[in-house]
């Protein structure tokens, strides 16, 4: 099973890896530390933006937890605002929107 996110609104696939993947913003004047770099000039999609942890459970299905990178911007699964410390288990076509760009988790 392959695990993605899409950009809805580019359409660009980002393919996820066992462990953790940051997703943040592509940096124009510096290099991004982010995994997984969305190319948007959205500033509310911050460089440093949210995890996805994906981990193997005993039973060989793949489990996806989203938790916030320490930044000030804010972050919604299927508009439900994540918080601090929260963690999120992501299931297939979940949405996530970061201010105005728009990822859906696939699990497929």
């Amino acid at each position: 099973r392959t695990q993605y996110l899409m950009d809805l609104r580019s359409g660009a696939r980002f393919t996820l890896s066992m462990g953790r993947n940051l997703v943040g913003r592509r940096a124009t004047s510096s290099a991004s530390v982010a995994d997984i770099q969305i190319d948007t000039k959205d500033m509310g999609v911050s460089r440093s933006h949210f995890y996805i942890e994906l981990h193997c459970m005993d039973d060989g299905k793949i489990k996806a937890v989203l938790s916030n990178a320490k930044n000030k911007n804010t972050t919604f699964v299927n508009n439900e605002l994540i918080e601090g410390e929260d963690k999120i288990v992501l299931h297939n076509r979940d949405l996530i929107r970061i201010s105005q760009t728009e990822l859906k988790y696939f699990n497929e």
